[in-house]
């Protein structure tokens, strides 16, 4: 079923519906804090004065900055060094280590599935192209540069050894396709360790996971928007345990001459994929790193390859998959089975 939307239209990302009341015995508080190039929004309902879960809260922001620290492939910690040496050691941060590894073994099963779509290795690419950091300059690299820079690309180079992580062809990896939704995880973990909070939604950038049910009963609502636009071009619901994800070429991108480069990369081409999907979102109940991952790939895919891929995932009929296609200045919007089920 497909519905469409003339527009002219600018940004996208997860946003989210919210009954503002609050009861006698829960009130609703609202956090925020920017981490891995994106703001963290964590909102809980608590019968406790907001000044005692403070201390709480605090400490989630602590632990998802040590996550940034490991995880980002730049700087000091556990990735970065990775990326700089070509290898460590499981004795260097053994609980880092073995996040990463979980993070590379779950990558190389589903690069596998998607034929190659996936692939935690075009950091290089997307140095080349300068989308990483915010100060880089965005350019369209020589055919040599890219030819060049195609040779540092590829899971196969990731190797586990009998006490580390090795890195051949010097590749490096850039786990922000995943590391988003691991760290909602985290944090709804420990938001269920507080007491006295009875239903959180912590929200990074477009990767949303809720627990509980809120005092008023009405179920968590997210609303997705338009890629191109502000205005909302679906609202889903959300309930206990469950979380999406939304990945679109909006994100990040230049423009030369009138065309667009984002940075959902082809690996095999090392240039941006040109298929019109310009926005994909997942919803699970269970992880928010597996919602992340899964948009992710589908966007790199393509619709027409998405779908194919998603009939070998989902053969429970679990995978609930909204896409948004460009068609000019129309967008497309459809939905599988699952979703239109939650509208009902």
């Amino acid at each position: 079923m497909k519905k469409t939307y003339k527009t002219s239209l600018i940004f996208c990302t997860i946003l989210l519906f919210l009954n503002m009341c609050s009861s006698a015995e829960s009130k609703r508080y609202v956090y925020q804090k920017k981490i891995m190039y994106t703001t963290f929004d964590i909102l809980v309902y608590s019968n406790t004065p907001k000044f005692l879960l403070n201390s709480k809260i605090n400490n989630i922001w602590d632990t998802l900055d040590d996550l940034e620290y490991d995880l980002s492939a730049t700087g000091e910690g556990f990735v970065a060094t990775l990326n700089k040496e070509g290898f460590i050691s499981k004795d260097v941060n053994p609980e880092t280590f073995q996040t990463v590894s979980n993070f590379i073994a779950r990558s190389k099963v589903i690069n596998q599935q998607s034929n190659g779509a996936f692939d935690l290795t075009v950091y290089p690419l997307i140095r080349l192209w300068g989308f990483y950091l915010q100060d880089e300059e965005k350019r369209i690299p020589t055919d040599q540069e890219i030819k060049d820079t195609l040779k540092h690309v590829g899971m196969s180079n990731i190797i586990f050894t009998n006490n580390g992580i090795l890195l051949q062809n010097g590749v490096q990896l850039d786990l922000g396709a995943i590391a988003k939704g691991y760290a909602v995880d985290v944090a709804v973990d420990m938001l269920k360790n507080i007491t006295n909070i009875s239903a959180g939604f912590v929200n990074a950038g477009g990767n949303v996971k809720v627990y509980g049910e809120k005092p008023d009963g009405i179920p968590w609502r997210v609303g997705i928007r338009n890629p191109n636009g502000q205005e909302v071009a679906e609202v889903i619901s959300l309930y206990d345990g469950e979380a999406i994800a939304t990945s679109g070429d909006y994100e990040q991108f230049f423009e030369v001459d009138g065309q667009k480069y984002h940075h959902i990369f082809n690996p095999k081409t090392g240039k941006p994929v040109t298929h019109n999907l310009a926005s994909v979102s997942v919803v699970l109940k269970g992880k928010a790193e597996e919602t992340d991952l899964l948009a992710t790939t589908f966007l790199s895919m393509g619709t027409k390859k998405a779908k194919a891929l998603l009939i070998d995932l989902d053969r429970d009929q679990q995978y609930s998959i909204f896409y948004i296609e460009r068609d000019n200045d129309t967008l497309l919007t459809e939905a599988n089975d699952a979703w239109l089920k939650r509208k009902q």
